[in-house]
């Protein structure tokens, strides 16, 4: 017997329209990914993958939309399907934490030659210091080698951030948004 080690290929790249943006408090942002099964398989038809993103710190998942294929066992065929995931209400048990629970752990299957999306929305979190967030994507799954996305930049402003105007002695610093203006000597 000969048995084949057969690894499929997948490419996928993550975008964000506010990639390097600084972002504020609330600001939503939209991590998109499209996940491509280019592999060659004589055994398997399809591929099915886990898609993978620890949500940044300092920000909070809302929700995931994402494409899988299933088989339509009237006409032998694959249709493609869009599925949508409440991420907001994340629970964390006990003994996991925000750094080994997944945020987003989607379960898609991908024909050989097709491919299919991935859209996932956090917002910036209260920060009261300029944060810089980064965000990758992980696909893994049988006979894949695992992969990781390119990373997706921002930086999150601090709440009620307004850069300093050095004419201004009354702005408040931007690294301290809750520092009270001073008041003008005419004021006494």
């Amino acid at each position: 017997y000969i048995i084949y080690n057969i690894y499929i290929s997948l490419f996928f790249y993550q975008t964000s329209e506010k990639e390097g943006k600084e972002i504020k408090y609330g600001e939503e942002v939209e991590y998109q990914a499209e996940i491509k099964n280019v592999g060659r398989s004589l055994v398997e038809k399809q591929t099915y993958i886990n898609i993978i993103d620890y949500i940044p710190d300092n920000m909070k998942p809302i929700s995931a939309e994402y494409d899988t294929y299933v088989l339509d066992s009237e006409t032998g065929t694959f249709r493609k399907e869009t599925k949508t995931v409440d991420l907001s209400n994340k629970f964390i048990a006990e003994g996991e934490t925000q750094d080994t629970k997944a945020d987003v752990n989607l379960y898609a299957g991908i024909p050989m030659g097709e491919k299919i999306s991935v859209k996932v929305k956090a917002k910036a979190d209260l920060v009261y210091e300029k944060t810089d967030v980064r965000n990758t994507i992980i696909v893994k799954g049988n006979n894949i080698i695992t992969k990781t996305s390119n990373v997706i930049k921002n930086t999150i402003l601090p709440y009620n951030y307004n850069p300093s105007d050095p004419d201004n002695p009354n702005n408040p610093e931007p690294d301290d948004p809750f520092r009270a203006p001073m008041p003008d000597a005419s004021d006494f």
